[in-house]
């Protein structure tokens, strides 16, 4: 009976979680008092059953209330438990009672055998309870490790992984964690801990009684300097883990963004490579040209035609557009890329396609444009990009196709959308080419037959597009079965919209 009071009593006090299950048992002090308080129920129980039960029966149930505290509360709490059932045994039920005198020799061997029965019982039942206690915290650090290198292995900056390892030693562990990281000196911001600094210059971890700070050692040697506060002593072995976990999820982010950082540089050397080879090639032709044509006028001053002076003057102005072209183009695209806010209108887009139309450039072009456009089509747009982007495809359109060919304008609404298409009757380009033909210095097969063009006109004509909120895109054919045709969607206005 006593056996079984204590088997139902006995779960009562079984040790409190922490906020992280199956990791970390109450304090010894709180476990060798269930311990004691279980052996002096029991013992309780047996000395007012004992006129009932005998001795033989209380003596075992001694012993089985030592087992049962070695196996749930560990070795140290068995050991206690088993000195307590052994004085009570002896002080409550071996004779005399309510004394711990023998009263003769022969009561000594019985006491000698429960003692040293209870004693190897509770060591027994205490390392097998510790034992699985720490595979126990074993299992579940491995578990929280795995957790917390699935959850910061997607990450990519610095920032985002000390957040998320906070967010996790805080909901998981309890303690507030705090990574300290040197500079590019190899020095930690004076901002840290005095117990920080005192561990990055020593190398050695150090402890208070408030928190503890260690060195996070990465792949390529020490990373920086974790400090955990609160009741961080019943996390002490696991610690060193977490801060090793730490310190390589760091180390790969900061070494992701150093190769963004070094692939952002190629790239923009790449772009300034081309840059200069672009406006070296394209602004020698038209200058070329206009120096040409100058230089015919001042020398063959009195020689030539009226006619012939105003073919040079025609072609000195067309090359001062082409070039005035070629500076807003690269003014534009620093702009756009520059995220500069764009300043809308609300324009008349019959209007400004009249507009472009009447640039000397396109005026002089050989070439069959028809404009089919309505009075009534609007788009709230910037201006000089919208001019700027209808001349540079515009220009496409007449130098790559040949002369006496048709270009056709076309605008209309459609759901809310102004959808307005260039086509050409050029020479087109490949299927293949269509996706690129609106990066920024790319120029096709038929391009590279040409002398003229940055490949820059469509990559502005993107980049405005998007800025307007809209979108552009090319397909084949263009008129016939010959050509290109260029699409852009923007936002469209009521037609009874006041313009401003």
């Amino acid at each position: 009976m006593a056996f079984l009071l204590a088997a139902a009593f006995l779960p009562c006090f079984q040790p409190c979680r922490t906020m992280y299950p199956n990791i970390v048992l109450r304090p010894l002090t709180h476990r060798i008092l269930l311990g004691l308080g279980t052996i002096v129920v029991i013992s309780a129980i047996t000395y007012l059953a004992q006129p009932s039960i005998g001795t033989t029966a209380s003596a075992l149930s001694l012993v089985i209330g030592v087992l049962l505290v070695g196996a749930s509360q560990g070795l140290v709490a068995g050991l206690v438990a088993a000195t307590t059932a052994f004085l009570c045994f002896n002080f409550f039920m071996a004779d005399p009672i309510l004394t711990l005198r023998l009263a003769n020799g022969e009561d000594l061997a019985p006491l000698i055998a429960f003692n040293v029965t209870a004693l190897i019982a509770g060591v027994l039942a205490g390392k097998l309870r510790d034992r699985a206690a720490a595979a126990e915290r074993a299992t579940a650090w491995s578990k929280l490790l795995i957790e917390a290198g699935n959850e910061v292995q997607a990450l990519i900056s610095p920032q985002e992984v000390d957040k998320r390892l906070r967010e996790m030693a805080s909901r998981r562990l309890g303690l507030a964690m705090e990574f300290a990281l040197p500079d590019s000196t190899g020095e930690l911001s004076p901002t840290a801990s005095s117990q920080a600094l005192t561990v990055w210059a020593s190398r050695n971890a150090e402890r208070s009684f408030a928190s503890t700070s260690l060195i996070m050692d990465g792949v390529a040697g020490p990373m920086g300097v974790l400090t955990a506060t609160g009741d961080w002593r019943r996390f002490d072995d696991f610690l060193p883990s977490f801060a090793t976990l730490a310190a390589v999820a760091l180390e790969r982010s900061i070494l992701s963004e150093r190769v963004g950082e070094v692939r952002a540089l190629e790239q923009s050397e790449q772009i300034k490579s081309a840059l200069l080879s672009s406006v070296s090639h394209d602004f020698r032709t038209p200058l070329a040209a206009i120096s040409a044509s100058a230089s015919s006028l001042i020398e063959f001053e009195h020689q030539i035609t009226a006619e012939q002076k105003s073919l040079f003057l025609a072609t000195i102005l067309s090359e001062c557009t082409r070039l005035d072209n070629y500076a807003s183009n690269l003014l534009e695209l620093s702009k756009l890329e520059g995220d500069e806010a764009l300043r809308m209108q609300v324009l008349v887009v019959n209007d400004v396609v009249g507009s472009v139309l009447a640039l000397p450039y396109i005026r002089n072009a050989d070439r069959q444009i028809r404009v089919a456009v309505s009075a009534d089509v609007l788009v709230r747009t910037n201006t000089t990009l919208f001019e700027l982007t209808l001349l540079n495809i515009l220009g496409n359109a007449i130098n790559f196709s040949d002369p006496g060919s048709r270009i056709k304008i076309e605008a209309r609404n459609r759901q809310d959308i102004l959808e307005l298409s260039i086509r050409d009757e050029g020479h087109g380009l490949a299927s293949v080419e269509l996706p690129r033909i609106f990066d920024k210095f790319y120029r096709g097969t038929q391009a590279h037959r040409s002398s003229t063009g940055s490949g820059l006109g469509l990559a502005i004509a993107k980049g405005f597009v998007a800025a307007s909120g809209g979108s552009i895109d090319a397909s084949l054919p263009g008129i016939g079965d010959r050509g290109l045709t260029i699409t852009m969607r923007l936002p469209a206005v009521p037609a009874d919209i006041k313009l401003v």
